[in-house]
């Protein structure tokens, strides 16, 4: 392992719960200055090399390409129905997380990417299996060298499906026996609805551990959901309520100096923790959390 990979893994366990995007300014600075000392030492023994070998050849350097995704103009669609059975195991990217939309008919997955690594897809030959009541979803492409001064972000990859998911487990085709967190936003409430706009969020090294989506507005109080794989509990804060939104039972609890909301998926595989963050230099009383939880369209 590189001095530049030793320290951009301490960072990164030190700031495991810092949101991604705010890490991008640090990752840079880490590969800036390797780079810098590679290019340094490089320099200092060519001088060497030149001095001892007058009248040899030009060095040459190859530098190895990045190559970026190039995702295609449509995503794939499952086309492909196989009869009752074990799903078989297909060779492709891992992906750890998946995000189903409100229609079921569109599924976004999130690639597990090793450090210092990115995944490049093949949006062509990507394809969904339904085998029957599991959606099989295949990521075809490589791991190769990330872009220039970018740490390992996760490739998104969305599916179209030709008939809505309902209650189908998902599962990775290159890994049909894992058990990959799957967020489904039938068992979110809509910001979106009560006017809040989403933040474009690119995540670090998905692990499957946990996931998090964020809205915003004007003036506050931003929404923050973050989703954990019911195996993987992160515990409960200190309960000081409960409340009965969109028909189901969402426990109120302390949390940072300020509140969060915990209820479950309908299928009992996901749990669900929501924050609010209001504007700087403003607080949240209990009654006010509790109202803006409420306020928001839940399905």
């Amino acid at each position: 392992m590189t001095n530049e990979q030793q320290v951009a893994n301490l960072l990164r366990r030190a700031a495991a719960d810092v949101p991604a995007e705010f890490m991008f300014a640090p990752y840079r600075a880490i590969r800036r200055r390797y780079r810098r000392r590679k290019a340094l030492t490089w320099m200092a023994s060519t001088v060497a090399v030149v001095v001892v070998g007058v009248g040899a050849a030009a060095l040459m350097v190859a530098r190895p390409s990045s190559v970026h995704p190039t995702p295609g103009d449509r995503p794939p669609s499952a086309t492909s129905t196989s009869p009752q059975g074990a799903v078989p195991t297909v060779a492709g990217l891992r992906w750890t997380v998946a995000r189903v939309d409100r229609t079921g008919r569109s599924i976004t997955v999130y690639t597990a990417s090793p450090e210092d690594r990115c995944a490049h897809p093949n949006q062509a030959k990507h394809r969904a299996t339904i085998v029957g009541g599991v959606v099989s979803l295949h990521v075809d492409g490589v791991l190769g060298e990330c872009p220039a001064d970018q740490p390992s972000l996760a490739a998104e990859v969305r599916f179209d499906l030709d008939e809505p998911l309902g209650d189908r487990q998902v599962v990775d085709a290159a890994a049909p026996a894992g058990q990959p967190l799957v967020v489904r936003d039938r068992d979110l409430p809509d910001p979106e609805a009560a006017g809040l706009t989403p933040v474009p969020t690119m995540y670090l090294n998905l692990r499957g551990t946990r996931f998090g989506i964020s809205w915003t507005r004007p003036g506050g109080p931003d929404v923050y959901i973050t989703a954990y794989p019911a195996t993987l509990d992160p515990g409960q804060p200190k309960q000081v309520g409960t409340l009965d939104v969109g028909g189901r039972p969402v426990t109120v609890h302390e949390f940072n100096n300020g509140w969060l909301a915990r209820w479950r998926s309908a299928d009992g595989r996901v749990i669900l923790h929501l924050t609010l963050s209001p504007a700087e230099g403003k607080t949240l009383q209990r009654t006010e959390f509790e109202a803006n939880v409420r306020g928001l369209p839940w399905p």
